[in-house]
C-alpha cells in the first residue's frame, strides 16, 4: 500500500476511467473457428488464447485498482471537513451541496417569478381602481381631482381604497428570502471549489 493524495487520487481515477474504456473496446474475447480454421487476422491459437486471457486479466487489474481508489476517496471524503463560507461540513457533505445547488437556485427563481407575477397583478389592479376613483370623485363633486378639497377627497377615497385596492399578503417575507439565498448560494459557490482544491491536496489515502 501507498499513501497518495487525494487530488492524485482523482487524476488516476480519471486516467483509468479511460484506461478500462479503452482496454474494454479492444478486447476480441472470442473468435469465430471453423474446422482447426481460426478467423482472418488470427493465425495462432495459443497466442490467441494467452493475448485474449492477459487482456481481460489487465481489465479486471485495472477496474479492481479504480473500485479501491473509489473507496478510499469516498472514505476520506465522509470523515474529512471543510470549512465553506463559515460553514463546516464533511467534504462528502461539500460535494453533494455542490451537485444540489440548483435546487436552491430554483428555489429563488419561483419565489422571485411569483413575487413579479404578484406585484404586477396588484399594480395592474390599483391602476384601474384609481381610475374608478376619479370617476366617483367627479361623479360626487362635479370637480376634478384637484379642485376638490383634501377632506372632501379623503371623505370618498379612504374608504373606496381600502375596500378596492390590493396589497401584497407577504408571511414570508419573501425580498429577504430571496436575498438570503441569493446571498448564501453566491457565498458558497465562490468559495466551495478552493476549499475542496486545498483539502484533496493536504489530505492523503492509502490505497
Amino acid at each position: 500500500m501507498e499513501n497518495i493524495s487525494v487530488s492524485r487520487a482523482l487524476v488516476e481515477l480519471k486516467t483509468l476511467e479511460k484506461r478500462i474504456e479503452k482496454t474494454l473496446n479492444d478486447l476480441q474475447p472470442v473468435t469465430v473457428m471453423i474446422g482447426t480454421r481460426l478467423e482472418a487476422g488470427i493465425s495462432d491459437r495459443e497466442e490467441f488464447e494467452k493475448s485474449v486471457t492477459s487482456s481481460y486479466q489487465s481489465l479486471m487489474a485495472l477496474v479492481a485498482r479504480k473500485r479501491k481508489i473509489k473507496s478510499a476517496v469516498v472514505k476520506s471524503n465522509a470523515m474529512t471537513t471543510v470549512n465553506v463560507s463559515g460553514e463546516i461540513m464533511t467534504v462528502a457533505e461539500a460535494i453533494e451541496r455542490k451537485n444540489s445547488i440548483g435546487i436552491e437556485k430554483n428555489i429563488r427563481k419561483h419565489l422571485a417569478a411569483k413575487y413579479s407575477e404578484n406585484i404586477n397583478k396588484i399594480e395592474n389592479h390599483n391602476g384601474q381602481i384609481h381610475n374608478q376613483l376619479l370617476q366617483l370623485l367627479k361623479a360626487t363633486y362635479s370637480k376634478s381631482e384637484t379642485e376638490i378639497s383634501a377632506e372632501d377627497y379623503d371623505k370618498i377615497s379612504k374608504p373606496f381604497r381600502e375596500n378596492n385596492e390590493a396589497k401584497l399578503l407577504d408571511p414570508l417575507e419573501i425580498e429577504k428570502k430571496m436575498r438570503a439565498l441569493e446571498e448564501k448560494i453566491d457565498m458558497f459557490e465562490s468559495e466551495v471549489d478552493i476549499a475542496l482544491t486545498e483539502s484533496n491536496a493536504r489530505t492523503e489515502i492509502k490505497v
